[in-house]
């Protein structure tokens, strides 16, 4: 089974902007972490800094202790049994004030006065020795803190290993990151604002208004070439559909004469069954030649959103003028007004659009059955009959150019398909549905103009 190429709407494609941002976000990320990785390699690499940042922190937690439990001897051991680290602090008089000393290292009897920081490391064996002062002030006094630590390898260095990556690497990272995402972001989506715009004017190309093209950007130079190839598509395009469109209407008025040459020499033959025959097809003829014309004219509407008409007298005259063919055909037609106001559309398109379905439903019913014309209520053409219907599975179908559901009728199966480009040129659309009691109901709903002021175009 072929696989399922994903559309517009699936739920497995995104759009361009959000796919760029998502891998942006993806390579800060990696970067992040490389930095990491990188920074974790450097100070596991430089013990000495890793020992004087543990000292730092050890102080620090000590003169934290000091400045909770002033003048409070230890209730419990500042470090965990077994460990091997001790500690020592002198207030300003170079008093031994608090201590701590498991495992008998080495400590200073007192610090020297004006300093500040200082940190040893020596080897031992296998392991390490580090000792080390810092000056600290509680509550406006100094205080001196000397530490000593004697260990092995890398685990208890974590501690100052986890702050070094913290201060040096995610602190000043993750901000930076996150401006470096953001402003890419936003260059990104800067980037595409052409293509936005590019998307707009596609979907505002209409088969109407064929003179229309894609707005051109400045940059980037890319999506200008792109466009600029689309607008020289639609240009062919557009000379294609006019040549198409000409050809349509010079074939048909050339046609007209040498039909309407043969209908009166066909009028001029001796009464006879072939004669009518000739006449039927003469008439079969003029009628498409007709429906050619007609097509030309709808495929080449303008400006027909900003006409006006008026329904009841469009619809009313019309009625009016076929009532003669209902009659030759044995059928009847009525007509009947509900109300209709001013609507958009020119009045001799939406004339022949009213005609076409006229004929249809003369032509698919029976002889004795009545074919009903109503205006209203509202913008709104309707024409029911009272023949066999139109199955729901074809009701789309019969809209298609050339498509016809039985042959045995005359026709090339165009009054539909120009019905509705007349309709939806004028912003209007067109409904088939069952009528009550049998039959085919079409509707053409139409849009009210709110200008009532305007002049009703004739």
């Amino acid at each position: 089974m072929a696989e399922q190429v994903p559309t517009a709407e699936s739920p497995r494609s995104s759009r361009l902007f959000y796919q760029i941002a998502l891998r942006l976000a993806a390579v800060t990320a990696v970067f992040m972490v490389l930095e990491v990785l990188i920074v974790v390699a450097m100070y596991i690499n430089d013990e000495d800094t890793l020992g004087e940042v543990l000292i730092s922190l050890e102080s620090e937690r000590i003169a934290r202790w000091l400045d909770d439990h002033p003048a409070t001897p230890l209730s419990e051991p500042m470090f965990q049994p077994g460990s091997t680290r001790a500690f020592a602090v002198f207030d300003d008089h170079r008093k031994l004030v608090l201590t701590e000393n498991q495992g008998h290292l080495p400590l200073p009897d007192e610090p020297i006065r004006d300093l500040q920081s200082l940190t040893t490391r020596e080897r031992q064996g296998e392991g390490y020795f580090i000792s080390g002062i810092r000056r600290f002030e509680v509550d406006g006094h100094p205080y001196w803190v000397a530490m000593a630590i004697s260990d092995q390898g890398l685990r208890p260095l974590v501690p100052a290993l986890v702050k070094e990556v913290i201060d040096h690497a995610l602190l000043p990272l993750i901000p930076l990151s996150l401006l470096l995402l953001t402003f890419n972001i936003a260059a990104v989506r800067r980037m595409l604002a052409p293509l936005e715009r590019a998307m707009t004017d596609v979907d505002a190309l209409d088969p109407s208004a064929m003179d229309r093209r894609l707005h051109l950007p400045a940059s980037p130079i890319e999506v200008r070439s792109l466009l600029s190839a689309v607008n020289r598509a639609l240009d062919r395009l557009q000379k294609t559909m006019l040549t198409l469109r000409q050809f349509t209407a010079d074939a048909a008025h050339e046609l007209r004469t040498p039909l309407a040459v043969m209908t009166l020499s066909i009028d001029r033959l001796p009464a006879s069954m072939e004669k009518e025959k000739l006449r039927d097809d003469a008439a079969a003829m003029s009628r498409l030649i007709g429906q050619m014309l007609d097509l030309a004219r709808a495929d080449a509407l303008e400006n027909s959103k900003d006409a006006q008409a008026d329904l009841h007298q469009m619809a009313s005259h019309l009625a009016a003028e076929m009532a003669p063919l209902a009659f030759r055909k044995g059928k009847s037609l009525s007509y009947r007004h509900e109300g209709s106001p001013v609507a958009r559309g020119r009045s001799e398109l939406l004339e022949r659009a009213l005609r076409n379905l006229i004929e249809n439903a003369l032509t698919h019913t029976v002889p004795g059955s009545d074919v009903e014309v109503t205006v209203g209520p509202g913008p709104r053409l309707s024409v029911r009959d009272h023949g066999p219907g139109i199955p729901a599975a074809m009701r789309d179908q019969v809209f298609d150019r050339f498509w016809r559901a039985d042959r045995r009728y005359s026709g090339a199966g165009l009054g539909l398909s120009i019905t509705r480009s007349i309709v939806e040129a004028c912003g209007g659309r067109i409904e088939l549905r069952d009528a009550d009691g049998g039959g085919t109901l079409a509707s053409l709903e139409l849009i009210a103009t709110t200008n009532i002021n305007s002049s009703v175009t004739p």
